[in-house]
């Protein structure tokens, strides 16, 4: 994935269909590595919202060029009557910017949130007393537990989905156990239908995140 966006000149030379090199106001080049790709080359729907985010942000940089070049041709202006040219377009950018931060924050909250109603265990309810006692039960037999009888236990675990919950909403890890269920956990979640896309969408936002900085750099 490449980004034509208007006010920034691509570089005439660019490396391949991964990333996309400008050529800026003052000759340097910049290069911005495009979103993760799926095995067969394309880009995954997860990818489009973070996509954006930096297209908006890469605005942001190409309204502040565009106005180094106009400066730059202007001979009317003085060195620093030019800097300040392009420092009232640098601070409206710079709001720009920090917009599409709170829309990248706001992306990243939304797949926190999901992450935890995919892969965490389902939490109780604060008046379900009966269901967590019986949590604390089953965690006490666990604890209670001891050399081949522990090993038995634990083999069987993927087969007892109420022990499993109750051993993975421990809020003290139970030696020799919980760690197993944490993988068995996970293994189960990796089934979820939102899954695989949520591992996507955190990808895709890891790579908006790691992008950004580098344009506020230039702004």
């Amino acid at each position: 994935m490449t980004f034509e966006i208007d006010g920034l000149t691509k570089a005439a030379r660019q490396p391949d269909e991964q990333m996309t090199v400008y050529e800026l106001a003052d000759g340097s080049l910049f290069p911005v590595a495009g979103p993760p790709r799926l095995a067969d080359a394309s880009y995954a729907a997860e990818t489009h919202e973070a996509a954006r985010i930096v297209r908006e942000a890469l605005g942001q940089l190409a309204s502040v060029e565009a106005r180094r070049r106009e400066a730059k041709a202007d001979p009317t202006l003085s060195p620093v009557g030019r800097a300040q040219r392009v420092e009232e377009m640098r601070r409206l950018a710079r709001v720009g910017l920090e917009m599409a931060r709170a829309e990248l924050a706001k992306a990243r909250d939304g797949a926190v949130r999901l992450k935890e109603a995919v892969f965490a265990p389902p939490r109780l309810g604060e008046s379900d007393l009966a269901a967590a006692l019986i949590d604390q039960e089953i965690r006490a037999h666990v604890r209670s537990l001891r050399g081949q009888d522990l090993v038995r236990y634990t083999s069987g675990l993927a087969d007892n989905p109420r022990h499993l919950a109750a051993i993975m909403r421990s809020p003290v890890p139970i030696t020799g156990v919980s760690e197993y269920a944490q993988g068995l956990w996970r293994d189960t979640a990796a089934g979820h239908p939102q899954a695989a896309g949520l591992i996507r969408t955190e990808a895709a936002i890891a790579w908006a995140e790691g992008v950004l900085p580098h344009i506020a750099e230039r702004i």
